[in-house]
């Protein structure tokens, strides 16, 4: 899902508290996707779709069938891989360079315990 309003807006924040409810809670919201551009936009997940978009922009050199592919390639050309920044691997972390004896004494025990949970969840299943 995708909301994007002001925080003064009374009604839009409505609508996003009523949509992190059904989120949370599971609750059915009443909510209207709004997808016009010049008001705040609420699009529910499944609300928008290729078909209501419309066709990609025609580019050259690219034959007409999945409109997934079309779409995609008028994104790259938009955005090309170049200027996007890539996002940086946030889970190779140089330990030694943050290296503190507390923080991985904890967390040799916690995996420990995931790796013990894990066994027992095996030999329970079997």
């Amino acid at each position: 899902s995708l909301i994007c309003c002001h925080h003064r807006d009374k009604q839009a924040m409505g609508s996003a508290r009523s949509l992190l409810h059904k989120h949370a809670f599971g609750a059915s919201p009443n909510l209207s996707p709004q997808l016009e551009h010049s008001r705040p936009v609420l699009a529910p997940a499944g609300a928008d779709s290729l078909e209501r978009i419309g066709p990609a922009p025609s580019l050259a050199g690219l034959a007409d069938g999945d409109a997934t592919a079309a779409w995609q390639a008028a994104f790259e050309a938009r955005f090309p891989a170049a200027k996007r920044k890539e996002a940086a691997d946030l889970s190779v972390v140089d330990a030694e360079q943050f290296a503190e004896d507390v923080i991985d004494e904890l967390r040799r025990h916690k995996r420990g315990e995931v790796e013990q949970a894990r066994r027992d969840a095996r030999s329970r299943a079997q």
